[in-house]
């Protein structure tokens, strides 16, 4: 090796080391941005309801609702063994792309459920009185919605949903009815968020 071979060799050395350097850093930093950016976003999950909404309306059932444009509905008639002490009923399902699901059930009782007492109040949001339960009381325009931790195992995890009703004794009491009612299954905690704003838009014909 010459003498001016021997000399140019660190500098060349030096300069790929620096373009190393450069070139290694934008990867690293892009890397890192993008770890940020993925965490963040899994503590604040953005919920836009307003970015290709849809919305169900369904005159014979009294009820409308907005919905997001990519998450699935249906609306069917369930066999009659399906369902107990009930006939004539409509269920309507709207799914997320990760399985969570938004119900509705409108169906005709055969007979009274004597004794059906899932309820909220506002009063008592810990549920620590009586048979209230402890319930999270949802915002909305029309309709006031509570929902509450549900036992049934056809949709757990899930929640009920009571709804604000004319109760003289108690203005703020809040009842869940068979006949006519809402619940969510969750299939991803994210959802529930959305779940809500489904909830909080609906709107009584």
């Amino acid at each position: 090796m010459n003498e001016g071979n021997s000399k140019a060799l660190p500098l060349i050395l030096g300069i790929l080391f620096i373009l190393g350097m450069g070139v290694g850093g934008y990867y690293l930093g892009k890397t890192i941005d993008t770890q940020a950016y993925e965490e963040e976003k899994a503590k604040n999950p953005v919920v836009d309801l307003s970015s290709q909404v849809k919305k169900y309306t369904n005159d014979d059932l009294g009820i409308s609702f907005d919905y997001p444009g990519d998450w699935g509905i249906l609306e069917y008639e369930p066999k009659d063994d399906e369902l107990i002490e009930s006939f004539d009923a409509t269920l309507v399902t709207v799914t997320s792309p990760n399985g969570s699901q938004f119900i509705y059930t409108n169906q005709t009782m055969t007979k009274a459920l004597a004794g059906y007492t899932e309820r909220c109040d506002s009063n008592d949001p810990n549920g620590n009185e009586g048979d209230n339960k402890k319930c999270i009381f949802i915002g909305s325009g029309d309709t006031d919605f509570a929902r509450y931790e549900t036992d049934d195992p056809n949709i757990s995890p899930g929640w009920n949903i009571a709804e604000l009703g004319d109760v003289k004794s108690n203005p703020d009491l809040y009842l869940f009815s068979p006949a006519d009612s809402f619940q969510y299954y969750v299939a991803k905690e994210s959802d529930l968020t959305v779940l809500d704003k489904i909830m909080g838009s609906v709107t009584r014909q």
